[in-house]
């Protein structure tokens, strides 16, 4: 059987019709989740979603170490790879309840169609509590031990493959986009 969705694409052209094609395919969002991990093989994998209490770490506008309100819900966003080799930290972004966007129709509306770079929209999950949907902010990425995670976090659900395909070209599309000090 051959696989329906296509491959990760690279290029910024495949990239845009890629997250437009996979974003608006009410297919790709029916079983958008896998139940959650039992955390066997892999441990972790990108796109996991996790539970775990902690306040989101930044440095504030005088460069000291400070931290933002306290979050429950994180989204892997490391490779599959380099979360499973002996690797201490990896990185995870936070997952922001969605009711933020409330009263600004078209901003949700731009965010439920990955039209937005800094964000990859999570439609509610099974199970997924009291506040899904979610988005995770891609701006707000944090490094955490691997071994904090695989001992305090609980798996709440894994991305399908076009949801990681999904998410994979958004994170792509965000961290490898083009510096316009460089656009001629």
């Amino acid at each position: 059987m051959s696989d329906p969705y296509p491959k990760v694409a690279y290029d910024y052209e495949t990239l845009q019709a890629q997250i437009k094609t996979l974003g608006s395919d009410s297919s790709v969002f029916k079983d958008f989740y896998q139940p959650a991990p039992d955390w066997d093989e892999p441990a972790l994998a990108q796109g996991d979603l996790l539970e775990l209490n902690t306040e989101i770490p930044v440095l504030d506008s005088a460069g000291l170490p400070a931290a933002l309100e306290e979050t429950k819900l994180w989204l892997a966003l490391g490779n599959t790879c380099d979360l499973e080799r002996e690797v201490d930290l990896v990185p995870f972004a936070p997952l922001v309840p969605i009711r933020v966007f409330e009263g600004r129709g078209a901003a949700l509306a731009d965010l439920r169609a990955y039209r937005t770079y800094r964000t990859f929209y999570l439609p509610p999950w099974p199970a997924g509590g009291a506040e899904a949907p979610h988005y995770a902010d891609l701006s707000l990425v944090i490094s955490a031990h691997k071994q904090s995670l695989l001992s305090g976090a609980r798996g709440v659900a894994r991305l399908n493959r076009p949801g990681w395909i999904l998410l994979h070209s958004v994170i792509l599309r965000f961290f490898a986009r083009e510096d316009s000090r460089f656009s001629y």
